[in-house]
């Protein structure tokens, strides 16, 4: 867990440090929703840039959940949702 400037807690996992253009997620779940964006690190000035946000609403059955688990809720639909740029690339993708 990373503490952010409000407050909030962002568990944060990237692919392997072997290849250019690396993928890394930033992801939260607060009572209601999860939320998350995907930045791409640049070559050029190695400054992290936002490729896709996502949020979505906890059914009234998922805010019932324990934190842990609405943690893990946030990564299972991140990588449901961005499954095409981590999916078969050249590099790992560490959780």
């Amino acid at each position: 867990m990373i503490p952010s400037r409000n407050g909030l807690q962002w568990l944060q996992f990237s692919p392997s440090q072997t290849t250019h253009n690396l993928f890394g997620p930033k992801l939260d779940s607060l009572d209601f929703t999860t939320g998350a964006v995907l930045s791409q690190q640049s070559p050029e000035d190695n400054k992290w840039h936002p490729v896709a946000f996502l949020s979505k609403s906890l059914s009234l059955v998922e805010r019932n959940y324990e934190i842990h688990d609405k943690e893990m809720l946030a990564i299972v639909k991140a990588l449901e949702e961005w499954r095409h740029f981590v999916e078969g690339g050249e590099h790992r993708c560490e959780i």
